[in-house]
């Protein structure tokens, strides 16, 4: 399982319309089964983050390219991604294998417990050296 991040760099004063664009674009790979669930978010100049930055984010089970063969594109969104790519200075793609029950490695006296795919915690039975 992967989280991917797709992180664009707006033009100043542009996050809230980019924001918007790239919502209505992921709703449509969304509504034609290229895409699961996704949120997008974005900070003009109202957090104390990065401003004029927005970020769409979802999880999938594989990698794939969106350009793959065998696949229908929804052809309406290469309009918006033009938009969105006129008023952007670049963007980047973070890709993180998420932390998941099946994937967690067990240790001699130690065991890592996932309580979230975002936290982890150690846990050790100090009177028997074993994973509690």
């Amino acid at each position: 399982m992967y989280l991917l991040r797709r992180i664009w760099k707006c033009k100043p004063g542009e996050a809230r319309r980019v924001a918007s664009l790239v919502h209505t674009q992921a709703q449509m790979y969304q509504d034609t089964g290229h895409r699961g669930e996704f949120r997008v978010y974005f900070n003009g100049y109202t957090t104390p983050t990065d401003s004029d930055t927005v970020v769409l984010e979802w999880t999938d089970d594989a990698l794939m390219s969106p350009w793959r063969g065998g696949i229908q594109r929804p052809r309406e969104a290469d309009p918006i991604r033009e938009q969105v790519n006129a008023l952007t200075e670049g963007n980047r793609l973070e890709i993180m294998e998420l932390m998941t029950p099946t994937r967690c490695w067990t240790y001699s006296g130690a065991r890592l417990v996932v309580y979230s795919s975002a936290s982890l915690r150690l846990t050790v039975d100090p009177g028997k050296g074993n994973a509690s």
